[in-house]
């Protein structure tokens, strides 16, 4: 059976991650921590709990911050090429975004993160399956052959394909390993101030490393 996530609204959405789906992040209590995060977890494991939740919560909003940014910390993207900036594609199907909204806006939402009290380690990743491919394909970058039927369609929407292209290649686009590259150390000190937090609130105190 596929995982699941529930939301507060009693809505259910498949949640995936890994693998030929597109990649995601984990944050797990063994990801560099050592051993000041398992003696949180030990000793705090209701606070350790929340404040996993949390980290993974603001890696989502983290995540989708970066897809609208044009790429995570200094790893840009490469830019939208103009008709797909522009939502030129979708107009043509019959979807106008009037106002225009981002191009990847739907990917955007489509991102969601699941705890696993098991593990304990929270993950991020797809919330369906055609965003978990096209997640795959952004990511991995792609070609398209140029038929006599794409050409046609290029110039009727007014953005005419030189007479030589026969192959329109889309640049691979990272994202979930860059941002655990970039943010590593972050997350695990997110951790540690909302456990902190929570502790001091609760008039107990944390074992110093």
């Amino acid at each position: 059976m596929a995982e699941t996530i529930t939301t507060s609204t009693g809505r259910r959405y498949p949640f995936l991650d890994g693998g030929p789906q597109g990649g995601a992040v984990r944050v797990s209590i063994d990801d560099g921590g050592g051993r000041y995060l398992r003696h949180l977890a030990e000793t705090f494991p209701r606070e350790f709990t929340r404040a996993l939740k949390s980290a993974g919560w603001a890696l989502r909003k983290d995540l989708q911050g970066d897809i609208y940014k044009g790429g995570p910390g200094e790893a840009r993207w490469s830019p939208l090429s103009g008709p797909h900036a522009g939502r030129v594609f979708d107009d043509t199907k019959g979807m106008p975004r009037i106002p225009r909204t981002h191009p990847m806006g739907q990917l955007v939402r489509a991102i969601g993160y699941k705890y696993d009290a098991g593990r304990e380690q929270v993950r991020v990743g797809w919330l369906s399956h055609s965003a978990a491919k096209r997640g795959a394909e952004l990511q991995r970058g792609f070609k398209t052959r140029v038929t006599k039927k794409m050409r046609r369609f290029f110039w009727a929407i007014g953005v005419p394909l030189a007479k030589g292209t026969t192959m329109v290649e889309t640049p691979g686009r990272d994202l979930f390993d860059t941002v655990m590259r970039h943010r590593e150390r972050a997350i695990q000190a997110y951790i540690e101030n909302k456990v902190h937090d929570s502790v001091r609130k609760s008039g107990r105190f944390a074992w110093a490393a």
